[in-house]
């Protein structure tokens, strides 16, 4: 089973293991964050160095690259971790470097508030903090067709849009990933 139970640290809980494929995918219309503040939380744990040509995704949310307004939370081979969003406009809110190691617990948070500020928070310091206007619906093609409702992916541990890959060397988590809360209209 690629997705399973796995102890987090030695005796200390249980949470979601990622094999670097497979992942969560939920395509429930109400992942939508719109203009909405929001929180995105989770602890993680990575387990092996990351591919240095492919950033490691934690969660991502939209379908396809070639949308607008997708979004996704990864971390660079060279420990970034950065909030990217949107093809048209390519948002990166990042971190500087060494931020996140492998082998160590980390709790993440991803916040917008009512003032567009987007901070990312790494076990409770701010390490990435940058206006962010983008409405983060996925709904229109470059072009501008709509999409019906159920083309918004929301994925947790598998390659984002960016890749949209089973490949394990393109994005897929590997490592525990637990507590993941993902809060729209909420700030905290």
């Amino acid at each position: 089973n690629p997705v399973r139970l796995k102890e987090f640290n030695q005796g200390v809980g249980t949470s979601m293991y990622f094999d670097g494929i497979s992942g969560l995918q939920s395509n429930n219309i109400f992942n939508r964050i719109g203009l909405s503040q929001f929180t995105i939380e989770c602890s993680i744990l990575v387990d092996s160095p990351i591919n240095v040509s492919y950033p490691m995704n934690i969660f991502s949310y939209g379908k396809d690259y070639s949308l607008r307004d997708w979004f996704n939370l990864e971390i660079t081979s060279t420990g970034i971790i950065r909030f990217c969003t949107d093809r048209q406009n390519s948002t990166y809110v990042s971190s500087s470097s060494d931020v996140i190691k492998y082998n160590t617990k980390y709790d993440i948070a991803v916040t917008r508030d009512a003032d567009y500020n987007l901070r990312i928070f790494v076990n409770g310091n701010i390490v990435a903090n940058q206006v962010v206007t983008n409405c983060f619906d996925n709904y229109t093609t470059n072009s501008g067709a709509s999409y019906a409702a159920y083309s918004d992916y929301l994925t947790v541990g598998k390659s984002g849009p960016n890749w949209n890959s089973s490949d394990a060397s393109r994005g897929g988590f590997k490592g525990n990933i637990e507590n993941f809360h993902y809060l729209v209209g909420t700030c905290q």
